[in-house]
């Protein structure tokens, strides 16, 4: 049985030597980056006693994400407050001052974790460096990640209208580093976002007669009515004109009133027999 003073070492080997364990650190201290969400540095699946810390305090947060895109960590433009939580199969605890006090932060965890995870930058102003290292087995790959995710939009369709107000519509998704790659809109900054529709305006539509439907059939008189009015634009977006408008293009106004048979014969009045009423007495 090992006894109570026996250590691990780096890669959390009890007894190690650390000969079979690697340790990668350094400092990212990029500042070409864009305002949102930065990729900065991929962690195996196996490594250990992770820690990552801000050289000086800044608007920037840490953020961590699996490699479908899953925020574990200050996802979704959503800052969470100091904690103590799990994810990748270990516990992270995740520092800074609370309240709004601008303070370094700091994420650290013993492992080991389970599966890759990002360590993300939330990019809002200069960078002035962040501290990293972990361990990890001998023979695990290790990889430096710097990415960056923005929007990219296609080409607007053809207008919905030949004339009148319509729209027009473009796909609009976000997409990685120079690839292109597409990826979840939730890396790219949602306050950034192109607009995927606008509205386009043609020429004007030409006055015409807009025709209602005809009414039930008045049955003592014998006749239907109809709306009929001159307009321009479209079902939605009404332009009403006087009727001096339409007549050069439409000729003739449609008939609003015309002659009908209705499909039943008409209600009439019928009387009785005089019934006699007896007088009140006095």
């Amino acid at each position: 049985m090992l006894g109570s003073n026996v250590k691990e070492d780096k890669c959390r080997v009890c007894g190690g030597d650390g000969s079979s364990c690697r340790t990668v650190e350094g400092v990212f201290d990029l500042d070409n980056l864009q305002v949102g969400y930065n990729d900065i540095l991929l962690i195996p699946a196996g490594a250990t006693n992770i820690k990552i810390n801000e050289r000086f305090a800044t608007n920037n947060y840490l953020a961590v994400r699996s490699l479908n895109g899953e925020f574990y960590l200050n996802g979704n433009w959503r800052i969470q407050f100091p904690s103590e939580m799990k994810f990748g199969g270990t516990t992270f605890h995740y520092e800074r001052k609370p309240n709004g006090v601008l303070s370094p932060e700091s994420l650290r965890a013993v492992g080991p974790i389970t599966e890759p995870l990002f360590i993300v930058l939330l990019y809002q102003e200069r960078n002035q460096g962040l501290l990293y290292e972990y361990s990890v087995p001998a023979g695990i790959q290790t990889h430096a990640a710097h990415t960056t995710y923005s929007w990219i939009f296609g080409d607007y369709s053809e207008c919905s209208r030949t004339c009148g107000t319509g729209i027009q519509t473009r796909p609009v998704h976000c997409s990685r580093g120079a690839d292109q790659e597409p990826v979840p809109d939730n890396l790219c900054d949602p306050t950034t976002r192109p607009p995927n529709n606008r509205t386009c305006s043609s020429e004007p539509c030409p006055a015409g007669w807009n025709v209602g439907q005809w009414s039930q059939c008045s049955c003592h008189h014998k006749i239907q009515h109809r709306l009929v009015y001159c307009r321009t634009g479209s079902d939605a977006n009404d332009v009403i004109l006087t009727d001096e408008e339409c007549i050069p293009f439409n000729q003739t106004k449609p008939s609003a009133l015309r002659r009908c048979d209705p499909d039943s014969e008409c209600a009439v009045w019928t009387t009785g027999d005089w019934e006699e009423v007896g007088l009140p007495l006095h």
